[in-house]
């Protein structure tokens, strides 16, 4: 699947701005409670949703959870790597520090202020 770097951002902006406040947490009878997860299931193993951020922007994509589920574990950069095609290393670094932000407490809000160095409520820049 071709996405455009200006796509992606623009949906991961459209993710934080919905939920700015927002601070991941794994399901609590995750075998990987120590993990991002991109997708969460239930405690019989189906499929709930999207989990952490990067999660809900692929999914939001259209990236099915099945398909996004099968790369649990792996860096975002490969994640978007495999999935994808498109995207540049610049946008793939800042999804890098969005992701590593979440993983490290932050919320959605100030995960995406740090690594883009702007907010995720204001309108983007030209060429963005």
């Amino acid at each position: 699947m071709t996405i455009t770097d200006d796509t992606l951002m623009k949906t991961l902006r459209q993710v934080v701005a919905e939920n700015p406040a927002h601070v991941y947490e794994g399901p609590e009878y995750s075998e990987r409670d120590d993990d991002c997860l991109y997708v969460h299931r239930d405690e019989a193993g189906a499929i709930e949703g999207p989990g952490c951020v990067m999660g809900h922007v692929l999914h939001r994509l259209g990236i099915p959870l099945e398909d996004l589920a099968q790369y649990e574990g792996l860096a975002i950069a490969c994640v978007v790597g495999r999935l994808t095609s498109g995207i540049s290393q610049g946008t793939e670094e800042i999804l890098r520090r969005v992701q590593t932000l979440q993983d490290e407490g932050s919320s959605w809000a100030e995960a995406y202020e740090l690594a883009a160095g702007r907010s995720a409520t204001l309108e983007p820049p030209s060429g963005d």
